[in-house]
């Protein structure tokens, strides 16, 4: 069931990041038509535990190249623009970012130790 509710949100949300290939991001809505980072990040952080589900290594490569495309949504002045199309500066949501990146970050650490 979460691979076909993925397909779904693969179908109807996810675009390819024209100057970041391959990172795909998510776009909010189907009238808001514009890839955000927070949606991106949630939608990978879903990927990467379907990859943990499955054992689907792609999954987890295609998730880790979304989260480090976000980091790309981080400016100089310390804050997180909405998206590179729509640069709007929503506070609260990007906390959210910062937390899902923490655990990327901390997911990857985990794999890593198990490489022997």
């Amino acid at each position: 069931m979460a691979k076909e509710l993925n397909a779904w949100v693969e179908k109807t949300f996810l675009d390819k990041i024209s100057g970041f290939e391959p990172a795909e991001g998510i776009r909010e809505q189907l009238q808001c038509n514009v890839v955000m980072g927070i949606h991106s990040l949630n939608w990978a952080s879903m990927l990467l535990d379907l990859s943990r589900a499955t054992g689907d290594e792609k999954l987890e490569q295609r998730a880790a190249q979304t989260a480090n495309y976000i980091t790309y949504y981080l400016q100089p002045d310390n804050r997180i623009v909405v998206g590179f199309q729509y640069n709007q500066w929503w506070y609260s949501c990007h906390a959210g970012v910062v937390l899902y990146l923490l655990d990327f970050e901390k997911g990857q650490r985990k794999s890593e130790s198990k490489v022997p």
